[in-house]
């Protein structure tokens, strides 16, 4: 009888684990859904603002502003500084500098939580590198 409890006992911590295991790395799918904020809150919290951020590739902080023109301005810590531009399509956040990220398009939506942004890719998956904090709203 005990050596049944045993084996049954060990039995059902190995299934807990392996599921566990087979779930780690797994994204949230479902029900599941990311408080994005809309694009008339985007628009209300950047045009005009500062926001600090790092960069991920170098890992430099850096400060953009976001004008209520659609005009963007971005100032490395090591002083080089560069120019582009910003708007809001739908839901989605899009700027685009001239060097910054070779010059591409990038956009994304934001969830917020207090003075920060945490950024999402169309696809739902959090951005690497730090959240965007807000320094001056507009």
């Amino acid at each position: 009888m005990i050596v049944r409890i045993i084996l049954l006992g060990t039995f059902f911590c190995c299934s807990i684990v392996v599921g566990a295991m087979a779930q780690k790395g797994k994204p949230v799918t479902g029900n599941t859904k990311l408080p994005f904020i809309s694009g008339h809150q985007i628009r209300s919290l950047l045009s005009g603002s500062k926001v600090y951020h790092e960069s991920p590739r170098s890992g430099k902080p850096l400060v953009m502003t976001f004008n209520k023109d659609g005009s963007a301005l971005t100032k490395v810590s090591d002083g080089r500084r560069d120019t582009g531009r910003w708007w809001v399509k739908g839901n989605v956040f899009c700027m685009q500098f001239s060097k910054v990220v070779d010059a591409r398009r990038l956009c994304m939506k934001f969830v917020q939580r207090g003075e920060y942004l945490v950024r999402y890719k169309s696809d739902d998956k959090k951005l690497r590198g730090i959240d965007w904090k807000i320094l001056k709203s507009g």
